[in-house]
């Protein structure tokens, strides 16, 4: 096992163990993934974790977030809502 393995198994292993719940490897690692790619964006664990949509027959998408400007859009975000229009939504233009 060359040493990028070891050090992949050793932060999943990690990452494992500071869940209060026990996770299984492809659990973890998709959320150790996702974690990873999204740091940037300053997301709650259970903001990476409603994101997951891993599971068969999925195409290999293990994960899915829509950002609208810098903000995470989740399923009770107001431009969801149905009497939302894109002009409330508009950018600042200052």
């Amino acid at each position: 096992m060359n040493n990028e393995l070891v050090l992949l198994d050793q932060a999943l292993a990690e990452a494992s163990q500071a869940r209060s719940e026990p996770l299984g490897g492809d659990i973890i690692f998709e959320l150790f993934a996702a974690e990873q790619i999204l740091k940037y964006f300053d997301l709650s664990p259970e903001e990476v974790a409603q994101g997951r949509v891993g599971g068969g027959n999925d195409g290999g998408m293990d994960a899915v977030y829509v950002f609208l400007g810098d903000g995470l859009v989740t399923d009770d975000a107001e431009v969801l809502n149905e009497n939302a229009t894109p002009a409330s939504f508009a950018r600042d233009q200052s």
